[in-house]
């Protein structure tokens, strides 16, 4: 792991550590840096495997839509849902530890809709 220290950049940045903390703080505030994230290792995590799954609709309503948004919302292995031109509607990022667990996801899928 890597993280990288204010005084670092400071350094880097050819400022003083508390102008540096000052400018990354302003940066916050005003939402340029929207957020901080950390990288998780997703082997020891036990999440190894990401999967890309097409999904196809004749059905094209309001009601439709937030019905399934709120199927992918609570499958927590589906992690991105793009909305595509095409012949595929949309396309889910599941990320899973195991192809189990995406039949499981898949047939949780299969089952409201």
């Amino acid at each position: 792991m890597h993280r990288f220290p204010v005084a670092e950049l400071a350094e880097s940045a050819n400022l003083s550590v508390s102008a540096c903390w000052r400018r990354i703080k302003n940066m916050e505030d005003s939402g340029l840096i929207s957020r901080r994230v950390a990288l998780v290792d997703r082997r020891k995590a036990n999440v190894p495997m990401t999967v890309f799954a097409g999904v196809r609709t004749s059905r094209h309503s309001m009601a439709w839509l937030e019905d399934f948004h709120r199927a992918i919302a609570d499958i927590p292995e589906i992690v991105d849902a793009y909305r595509l031109a095409g012949e595929i509607d949309y396309l889910l990022r599941l990320v899973i530890p195991s192809v189990d667990v995406y039949d499981a996801v898949y047939k949780k899928l299969i089952a409201t809709h």
